[in-house]
């Protein structure tokens, strides 16, 4: 599968994060798993206290409906931080096989490549809302930003799934 400008979705991960060297040697897929895994982590906990700030810039204006949705933000992304340290797949046989079924590679880098870009939707959302001056239009921001966590979860699950076989 090709990513932008013609590069491939595991050289796009490769590229983007520290550690990450692909699943088709048996040797590195553990130590892909959770270079993958820290970075997705330290990224959504970067936007959770981003999060945590927001919430002090949105008090100014005055609006408890805001802030519980931030609240809830906050425990959704924490909650996707914690099965992100402890996924429920830890010691699938996908990491052991010699090799493995190309569409599954493809799928798994898809996956990949999806949490990757939704966390950095989530980034740019939360800088949107950040830099807001008026709260009237944040209600439909906020939906969104529950839309794109959501849809985080459920590419994560999907992910697990699939190492978990």
């Amino acid at each position: 599968m090709k990513f932008e400008g013609d590069i491939s979705l595991d050289q796009e991960l490769i590229k983007t994060i520290r550690g990450y060297s692909g699943y088709e040697r048996t040797e590195w897929r553990e130590k892909t798993d959770q270079r993958l895994r820290e970075y997705m982590a330290s990224q959504i906990q970067k936007i959770g206290s981003n999060f945590q700030n927001l919430s002090a810039h949105l008090q100014k204006f005055d609006n408890p409906d805001i802030a519980r949705s931030i609240k809830r933000l906050i425990k959704q992304l924490k909650i996707l931080i914690q099965s992100l340290h402890q996924p429920s797949y830890e010691k699938s046989s996908f990491f052991n096989l010699s090799e493995v079924n190309s569409g599954i590679l493809t799928q798994l880098y898809e996956y990949e490549s999806q949490i990757k870009h939704q966390v950095d939707i989530l980034a740019d959302e939360v800088s949107e809302l950040e830099n807001m001056d008026d709260v009237s239009d944040s209600g439909e921001l906020i939906n969104h930003l529950f839309d794109v966590v959501d849809n985080l979860n459920q590419s994560i699950m999907e992910r697990e799934f699939l190492l978990a076989g």
